[in-house]
């Protein structure tokens, strides 16, 4: 997921009292690495505890980075659900294969 760096700073501040550490180390990186945006790759619970500390109507540097942000979380939060539900409902019955009834004399 690409994070803006007000959005790595909105998450920061939302988070800084209950952070587990492997977050906050991705957060801190982002912020540190002073670059507009970035990618980073959160945990299914990550994205979780994102969702449920950051307001949408946070903002850094007049921007609504908390509403962009929580657009994010919530995008790869429905993106990992539709795979999901994809997966457990594929039909995992085996075919017989091409010429395998020839193969038995049938």
């Amino acid at each position: 997921m690409e994070l803006t760096q007000p959005e790595a700073m909105v998450a920061e501040v939302a988070t800084q009292d209950s952070c587990p550490d492997p977050l906050a180390l991705k957060l801190g990186s982002l912020i540190v690495d002073s670059q507009d945006s970035a990618v980073v790759e959160f945990t299914e619970e990550e994205l979780w505890f994102l969702r449920r500390k950051v307001s949408i109507y946070a903002q850094q540097s007049g921007q609504p980075a908390g509403l962009t942000l929580k657009k994010k979380v919530y995008a790869e939060l429905l993106r990992l659900d539709a795979i999901r539900k994809t997966s457990s409902s594929v039909n995992w019955t085996l075919l017989p294969q091409k010429g395998a009834a020839d193969a038995s004399g049938s």
